[in-house]
Parts: structure tokens; sequence; C-alpha cells
């Protein structure tokens, strides 16, 4: 009986329509341009950090991080404009200052009179240097900046290295 149902059923779905070929696929894929355009930055990785006096100062982006050692923010201190300045990639505390490296850009020191609160006093651009600076160096007492360019002492200004990598 359910055969003979389905036997006549399926001839009038078919005069119908139900089964109609028209139906037409629509492309629907998405053609419109895809732009990530990234307008503002919270947090990321930090290049840098280095603990003083049981506080952590942390290169964040362009940003120095000075952290009880729990983790609690004390301040957050501008290397320079935001989205202008390149990431603080390294630290040293030279002669009671603060001496950190803007990614490629400059050199820059800080006052730690206050040492939960650094005052930016001191920026050296690259230009200025005759160097790319990356990373710092101490030596006895001496601080070497190096980076694309070669090898600065901060004391004299003599560049050892020069157009090395």
């Amino acid at each position: 009986m359910v055969r003979r149902f389905v036997a006549i059923l399926i001839p009038v779905l078919l005069a119908v329509g139900c089964f109609d070929n028209t139906y037409i696929k629509e492309d629907r894929t998405d053609r419109r341009p895809r732009v990530l355009a990234v307008t503002d930055q919270d947090g990321g990785a930090h290049d840098c950090v280095l603990v003083h006096d049981r506080l952590w100062y942390v290169g964040q982006g362009p940003q120095l991080l000075v952290l009880e050692g729990r983790g609690a923010l004390v301040k957050a201190v501008e290397a320079g404009p935001l989205g202008k300045t390149g990431a603080i990639t390294d630290l040293v505390m030279h002669r009671g200052d603060l001496v950190g490296v803007v990614g490629g850009d400059a050199v820059v020191r800080w006052d730690m009179a206050n040492p939960r609160a650094p005052v930016l006093i001191d920026r050296v651009d690259s230009k200025v240097l005759g160097l790319e600076p990356w990373s710092l160096s101490l030596v006895g007492s001496d601080l070497f900046v190096s980076g694309r360019g070669g090898v600065l002492r901060a004391s004299d200004g003599r560049l050892f290295l020069k157009g090395e990598n």
C-alpha cells in the first residue's frame, strides 16, 4: 500500500512542479575588498624587562610600564608619540638613570629621582647617533649602543665597527 502511494505521489509532485529545474544557484561570494586597518593598540608583547629595587620596568610597545613585584601597574610613561615611535627594545640602568632603545629610532633617558615615576629627560635620534640603535651594553661603567651601522660608546661618541650589522 505504501509503495503504491509513493508510486502515485511522485508523478503528481513532478507534474505540479515541486521538483522544478528552474533553480539557479547564486554566487554569494563577498567580493568587497578586505582591508584591515589598526587604529588603536592595547597591550601587545613586551620587548624587554629590567628589574631594579623591587620595581619592574617593562618596555611594551612605545610605553615604559613601571610595575610592582606582583604586577600592579604603578605608572605608564610614553617614550614618544603613540603610532610614530617604535617599541622599546632594550633597557639598562646607567649612572642612576634608566636608558632605553626605541627600536631603530632613538636612545632615550629617564630621570630616576623618583623610581616609581620616571621622567623622560633626553632623546637622541638615530641620525645624530649615526646608527640605528637596537641594544645597549654596559662594559664596566661605559655604555655602548649597538645596532645597524656599528657600535657607539656613549661617553665620547666614538663609533666602532662602522657599517657592520
